[in-house]
């Protein structure tokens, strides 16, 4: 198992998490985030010159956090970089992969037949969790 951290445009979150289900990956969780450069830049002066950093990022972004089987992980990262506009970009998203070595409490994977049945009704669904 592979814990997978995404920090993403809001906007894609409904095209990857719909990716996410063709995939068969079950669960993810979405928290708004806002990055490092803009809170110093805002709140502390001695950084104030980040200002122009970032003045051309997202006020916030999109912590996408799921648990993925090893499998799940290559094609969840080109899923994420063709939703996302390419992370080899600057500007267009991180993520990160990292070896879990205990997890407890996950629904099973999705057939794939439901896997379809599932993406086409939860298009319409709101963007928080989805388990």
């Amino acid at each position: 198992m592979q814990l997978l951290l995404a920090v993403i445009d809001p906007e894609r979150t409904d095209a990857v998490l719909r990716g996410f289900l063709s995939l068969g990956v079950r669960g993810a969780t979405l928290v708004e985030a806002e990055g490092m450069g803009r809170l110093l830049a805002d709140d502390v002066p001695i950084f104030a010159g980040l200002s122009a950093l970032v003045s051309r990022a997202r006020p916030r972004n999109t912590l996408l956090i799921s648990a993925l089987t090893d499998d799940q992980v290559d094609p969840a990262l080109t899923l994420l970089g063709e939703a996302c506009g390419g992370l080899d970009e600057p500007g267009h998203g991180i993520a990160m992969v990292v070896p879990l070595t205990r997890v407890v409490g996950l629904a099973e994977p999705l057939p794939v037949d439901a896997q379809r049945r599932e993406a086409s009704t939860e298009a319409g669904a709101g963007p928080h969790e989805r388990t």
